[in-house]
Order: C-alpha cells, then structure tokens, then sequence
C-alpha cells in the first residue's frame, strides 16, 4: 500500500499499522522562502473565516493575517530606525573623538615640592628639574630629649641645626621689649573686693 507524501508507516504493539507524518523542522518567519503564484492556503483561510460568520462565528484568519503583517511592518521599522540611530551615534562619537584630539589642552606637568620647599617638575626627559627655588630654606622642628624626661624642639635646616638664640625664636631667650610698653585703653584698673 502506497503512503500519502510526507508519511511513514509504523508498526503497533499488537500488529496494527499506524501511520504517522513525518516531522519536518519548524521555519521561522525569517526563514521562510517567499512563495510565487497564488497562495491558496490564504484562499482557504479567507473562505473558512466566510464560513464561520456565516454560522454566527467569528473570523480568526483575516485579522491573524493583518497582525502578522503590522508586527512585520513594526519590526521592520524599528530596525531601520534603530540603525539610523546607530548610525548618527556612530558619527557623532566619531566627530567628537576628533575634536577632542583637536582642542585637547596639553597634560598638566607633574610637580612636587622639595624638602628645602623649592618646586620641582618632570622634564620631558623624564628627570626632575627645579622650577622655581625657594629662597627661605625650610625649617624642620626635631624633638631631642634633654636626658632628665623633658625635651627641647631644636630648628633642623637642610644643613644641619640651625641657632635662632638671639631672634625670638622658640628654642632662643624671647627679645627684649623695646622702649617702654604701655597698656592699651589707658590705666589699668585695680580689681575690687578682696581679690589681688
């Protein structure tokens, strides 16, 4: 007995024949070739939809068809929008880059300061050069103990301790005054009560 095309026979458990159509791998709508000629399934369709209406029913295949033909029509849309809109940023990213490079000022020098407080930068080279030399030397405060449990902050410079006695400074006798001081506002008062 001869088969209908795309079926195959199969045996059953007790003999019986059972036939059965072969799977066929499923087309997406991408991968369906376009069909030339009359479509006679969209026919069928149309004349089965008359059909259903005629019996109080309603159409299933016309408005099937017209949304699958709008969601076509949108995704194709939204694809053609979505790379023209690839494409402007494409663009406009490359024409940034170029005016950035362009106007781009150039990179800040590297700079530090120095222990004696000069100024020093990065060469091109790539060694350190002084670029502005501080005229007072830094002055470091090292704390050295007097050997009885107290200490003394003695001034550091870059050439070893430095000996401010005689200027004011913190490890030298303060100043004398000169001329005679007076206090601001006037006399001073003479407190009151009992307190002296």
């Amino acid at each position: 007995m001869a088969l209908a095309p795309g079926m195959t026979q199969r045996r059953g458990l007790f003999g019986a024949s059972a036939r059965i159509p072969q799977q066929q791998p499923a087309m997406t709508a991408t991968e369906q070739p376009m069909k030339k000629g009359f479509d006679w399934g969209k026919l069928i369709g149309v004349i089965g939809d008359s059909l259903s209406i005629a019996g109080g029913g309603q159409a299933q295949f016309v408005p099937n068809l017209i949304d699958q033909r709008n969601r076509r029509q949108a995704q194709a849309y939204a694809e053609q929008t979505y790379q023209r809109r690839r494409g402007d940023e494409l663009q406009d990213y490359g024409l940034k880059q170029e005016i950035e490079a362009k106007y781009r000022p150039a990179p800040s020098p590297y700079r530090w300061e120095s222990n004696d407080g000069s100024l020093l930068e990065l060469g091109p080279d790539g060694q350190p050069k002084i670029v502005y030399k501080d005229p007072t030397p830094k002055i470091n405060w090292v704390r050295a103990d007097n050997g009885d449990g107290t200490f003394t902050m003695v001034p550091m410079g870059p050439n070893g301790p430095i000996n401010l006695g005689g200027h004011g400074g913190p490890s030298g006798t303060p100043a004398a005054p000169k001329g005679k001081l007076k206090p601001y506002g006037g006399q001073t008062a003479t407190p009151s009560g009992n307190f002296r």
